[in-house]
Formats: structure tokens, sequence, C-alpha cells
């Protein structure tokens, strides 16, 4: 199944399933995924106008994300059930408002106004939009690199951690995961994962101010670990800019394969 139809129908489920009442965090994150998954391609067909819209839809989910993960980190850290507690009231306070403001049937909306972009020449089309995509990456990376290497403030930190996922986001895609794109996804996840801590960490410790001393002083040590973790990473993605540089192109089964049914609709 074309890949692109594939992140359509996992968003489409997940928004169904929360719109009924579905509590559980990991569908959330599922459909939080294949948004941005979804808004990778767009970004990479040139549509930044519908990738804009599909940003908005991620941002408006971002918070009850974050409480879910925050929920979790304190029952693994073995936080006093009061903590636990009040974080489980805000997520409920904050399903209870998306509900009546019926977000998900908004992003539902969203998602049924959205119209894949036409490729009358697909192989073509996969082929320049490729070489554009990948030469606007490294020259981002490259600049995000040498900033975060010598001011690495969080905001700087945020937009290498996007501009990451973007591009595996859109790797994957284009490559279909094969085994010579696996050490550059690889890479990729990593860094993801570090900077990712480091902002999840972040927002912790604004959802701590009102819990205990002793969960605010956890939340803080890990904040600082994190920090540290993700400040020293940003000499060592030149290697994703290598790699992303010598990534060859896809061979012509795979092009055919990821191009197929690109003209489609999403409705």
């Amino acid at each position: 199944m074309n890949r692109i139809a594939r992140y359509e129908r996992t968003a489409r489920q997940a928004l169904l399933s929360l719109a009924n009442h579905d509590d559980d965090p990991k569908t959330l994150h599922r459909l939080r995924t294949h948004l941005r998954r979804f808004q990778a391609y767009f970004e990479f067909a040139g549509d930044g106008r519908q990738a804009e819209i599909l940003s908005s839809c991620v941002s408006d989910l971002s918070r009850l994300r974050t409480l879910h993960v925050f929920e979790k980190y304190l029952k693994q850290a073995g936080a006093r059930q009061k903590d636990i507690d009040e974080i489980g009231h805000r997520i409920a306070a904050t399903v209870e408002k998306m509900t009546r403001r019926r977000l998900y049937e908004t992003v539902l909306t969203r998602l049924n106004g959205l119209q894949l972009p036409p490729s009358p020449s697909a192989p073509q089309w996969l082929q320049q939009r490729l070489r554009c995509a990948r030469t606007g990456h490294v020259e981002a990376l490259r600049a995000l690199i040498a900033e975060a290497s010598t001011c690495p403030r969080r905001q700087v930190l945020h937009a290498l951690r996007l501009r990451l996922k973007t591009i595996r986001y859109q790797e994957e895609w284009v490559g279909g995961g094969s085994r010579r794109d696996r050490p550059l996804l690889r890479l990729l996840k990593r860094a993801q994962t570090v900077l990712g801590d480091y902002e999840d960490r972040v927002q912790f410790r604004k959802l701590a101010g009102h819990l205990s001393k002793r969960t605010r002083r956890r939340v803080k040590r890990d904040w600082r670990r994190a920090k540290k973790k993700a400040r020293r990473l940003a000499p060592q993605l030149q290697a994703v800019v290598d790699g992303l540089m010598r990534c060859a192109m896809p061979r012509r089964d795979v092009t055919s394969r990821v191009t197929a049914g690109v003209g489609l609709s999403v409705r």
C-alpha cells in the first residue's frame, strides 16, 4: 500500500477512536506521529500551505501529549501518588476542554480538506523534489549545527529537532527503510531521542511547579542531565549531513512504488 495513503488512514482511524473517548496515550501519539509524517510529505512536495495546516493540528494536540508523557515519567520515577493524581486531574481537564471544543472533529475536517499534489510525471517529479529537499536540508542543518555548537539555546535545539524529524520522515518515505538507508535513519532517530528528551524535560519543569518538593528536585536534576546531553550533540550531527549527502537516489522500482497513487485525494 502507498505509504502516504497509509499515513492518512492511520491518522483518520486514530482521530475517530479519540473522538469516541479512547483515552489510551498510544492512540494520541500515533495520531500526532502520522500527522507529522503527512506534514513532512507536503513539505517534500513544496506545499507549505497544507503542511502548515497539519502543523497546526499537531500543535493543538501537544499539551495533552506532554501531560501523558509527564504522567508516565512520574510513575516510572516513583513519584508520590498525590503528584501523579494532580497530573491525572490536569489530563482529565484538558480532555474535557478538547471535547467541548470538538477538537478531534475539527482536525478531521482539516484532514478531509487536504489534497495530495498531482504528479503528471511521477519518477521525474520525485527525483527533482528529492534533490531540492536534500539540498535544503543540508544547508539548514549546517547553519543549525553551527549555531547550536557555539550557542546551544533551547530554541535552536528545538528547531534542530524538528528539522531532523522532517528529514527522517522524508527519507523513510522515499527509501522505504531500505538497508542502505538504515545507518542514516539510525543516526536521525538517536539524535531525535536526545533532543526530544531535553524538550520533554523543559516542559516537565513547567508542569512541576505546584508538585511536591521531591518531585521538583527530580525533574530539575533530569532536566540538567538532558540539557547537557542535548548541548553536546550538535558537533556529532556532521555525520547526518555527510550521510544525507551520500544517500543515493532510490532505485527505479522504489521510485515507482513510492510514487504510486500520488495524485489521489486524501478524502
